[in-house]
């Protein structure tokens, strides 16, 4: 006889415990004591009014995050924005029949929105965190927010890896390019990115920025032929870094010596494997660089002119 009165007891006390707590704007104890509540009551007829308690607290929690989360950054903004979706997803695979589960689309747009004002106000490496989480959620269910990120996403990395090449940062930008490409190969933001990594590398070896090309194009953007000659015994990776950007590999000359010996004086091309671009007028910088780390990386520069046919000779020094 004693049970139902316990039971009773027991479902109020849980229910007046998870009220004084939401009220105090305890979110998170509240939740235990819905939960504590709604695993008394089971299937009983008053269940379904427990979970909608429990929906609308999930509910208002991610409210609270919200509002926490236009003042933090970093790791922590990240956090509060998968804490609220985590609950959003929660409330929309698990509580579909409240009065609340209509309010998650946009309770996720919302809080997609506050977690990446950084994007908004431009700042782009800062933006990242929060980008590299919203990309990871399954786009069926958090109302298109997956399809913004991405596009917000790859402009940033953009923005981010321009803004390190900018400040001489020549490695970050390089890692973070890489990073775009990796990503989002097929997206114009690649084809920059990829002739910014050229030149972050040509620019390191430098020591000194040089301008950001084109996007990488193909190898005849203009009309002046130069042709890049190996006079080496090992293969040669080119980049070259000017109003356009270029990339490839010239195969090992077997007849040619591994290192110069002496001063260079002529190039000598007969038979010797090479690659031609067609190029547009400017300064073109050239790294060739060999697979051996003890040979030195050989740096030049050469000013193309409209109607001049050009020929760049590539041989290796040990270095000192």
């Amino acid at each position: 006889m004693l049970v139902p009165f316990v039971h009773e007891n027991l479902t109020r006390t849980y229910r007046d415990w998870a009220g004084s707590l939401l009220a105090a704007g305890d979110y998170s104890g509240a939740i235990k004591g819905y939960a504590a509540l709604l695993a008394e009551t089971g299937t009983e007829p008053d269940a379904a009014q427990v979970r909608a308690e429990v929906a609308a607290t999930y509910f208002g929690k991610v409210d609270a995050l919200r509002t926490d989360l236009a003042d933090s950054t970093g790791t922590l903004r990240v956090e509060q924005a998968r804490d609220a979706v985590d609950l959003l997803l929660v409330i929309q695979r698990d509580f579909a029949d409240t009065p609340t589960a209509p309010k998650v689309p946009q309770g996720i747009i919302d809080t997609f929105t506050t977690a990446n004002a950084q994007f908004t106000e431009g700042k782009w490496c800062a933006a990242l965190p929060v980008l590299d989480y919203f990309v990871t959620l399954p786009d069926s269910e958090t109302a298109g927010v997956v399809s913004a990120a991405n596009a917000h996403r790859v402009l940033s990395m953009l923005e981010c890896g321009l803004a390190n090449y900018r400040a001489s940062d020549f490695d970050a930008a390089i890692a973070q390019m890489e990073a775009l490409v990796a990503a989002y190969p097929d997206s114009p933001q690649a084809a920059l990115g990829r002739s910014v990594i050229i030149a972050a590398e040509v620019a390191e070896e430098k020591g000194t920025p040089i301008p950001i090309p084109a996007p990488l194009g193909d190898n005849s953007p203009g009309s002046s032929p130069v042709v890049f000659y190996n006079e080496s015994l090992n293969e040669v990776r080119v980049l070259v870094a000017g109003p356009t950007a270029h990339e490839f590999t010239i195969p090992g000359c077997p007849d040619c010596p591994e290192v110069l010996e002496g001063p260079r004086t002529d190039c000598r091309v007969s038979n010797k494997p090479s690659v031609t671009l067609r190029l547009g007028p400017g300064d073109y910088h050239i790294l060739a660089i060999d697979a051996d780390s003890s040979i030195t990386n050989l740096s030049d520069t050469i000013n193309v002119q409209r109607g001049f046919e050009y020929r760049d000779c590539l041989y290796n020094r040990r270095s000192s």
